[in-house]
């Protein structure tokens, strides 16, 4: 018997789509690596680890590579419309002004013994 192909949804990208159950957040500062392969691909997310070191690796997602392709093409559109870009401009804005002023230095303890001192 014939196996029927199947397609991933075609799902409209949208930003206030309400969702029936919270699934679990988990955070991540950045994707790490992706992995494509013909059938499967993987999303390997990571976070900081220490200034100027590589990030850990902390989540993978696997996908079919199908889906995967369906999320770039999501993006691409999301990221396309104007309305979208008009609603981070305000908060990317914003962030960028805090880096032109930046906050006053703390002095940092120049050892860990110091710091648990400090803090007795």
């Amino acid at each position: 018997m014939a196996r029927k192909q199947v397609s991933p949804a075609k799902a409209v990208p949208g930003t206030g789509d309400a969702v029936m159950r919270a699934p679990e957040i988990r955070y991540a500062d950045q994707v790490v690596q992706v992995a494509l392969g013909p059938f499967v691909s993987k999303l390997i997310f990571g976070h900081e680890n220490k200034r100027g070191e590589a990030p850990v690796p902390s989540l993978t997602v696997a996908l079919p590579t199908p889906s995967v392709l369906t999320l770039y093409h999501q993006l691409g559109l999301l990221l396309g419309r104007e309305e979208v870009r008009s609603a981070l401009a305000p908060g990317i804005a914003a962030f960028e002004a805090t880096l032109v002023e930046p906050a006053p230095e703390v002095a940092q303890p120049a050892s860990e013994d110091e710091a648990l001192a400090t803090k007795a």
